[in-house]
């Protein structure tokens, strides 16, 4: 399924989806450079054209993730399962714990049967979370929705 994931609504594009971003000049903008892309990020199943100086992460065969450069990214992987992280994490219990000190925490307590939604519940921050497990492909956001992401589908669009 061609799904885009945008953190903003701004990013100008056709019908035919990402892969031919538009302004009414018909020229692609400097997304490096323009304050509408800042701190940004796309996520669908491969890297859209115009973004060539943005972090380019693929998160196995079938999603690819491009990242704004001064938007932070972390992962944090094990046999079962992957973790990765767009923005930032704080935990109250261990104010002093970084991105990956929480990812891994959370990876630890996942093998050991934790849920997932019970282990985010008190955790902090701007911040989405792309999840792949056994049960599946999943994205959270952070409590009061301060890392936005919208979707389209560009079969429907």
């Amino acid at each position: 399924m061609p799904v885009h994931l945008l953190l903003s609504a701004r990013l100008p594009y056709d019908q035919n989806g990402l892969d031919k971003l538009v302004e009414s000049n018909e020229s692609l903008p400097d997304w490096n450079t323009t304050a509408l892309s800042r701190m940004q990020f796309i996520l669908g199943p491969h890297a859209p054209a115009g973004f060539e100086n943005w972090q380019q992460i693929n998160l196995g065969a079938a999603l690819h993730l491009v990242v704004h450069p001064d938007l932070t990214v972390e992962q944090a992987t094990s046999t079962s399962v992957s973790l990765t992280l767009i923005g930032y994490l704080l935990d109250p219990r261990d104010p002093q714990a970084s991105n990956a000190d929480i990812l891994e925490s959370l990876i630890a307590s996942m093998r050991q049967g934790a849920d997932l939604f019970e282990l985010v519940y008190p955790l902090g921050g701007r911040w989405v979370l792309l999840v792949d497990d056994s049960k599946g492909a999943r994205l959270l956001g952070d409590a009061a929705g301060l890392r936005q992401v919208f979707y389209t589908d560009s079969r429907q669009t």
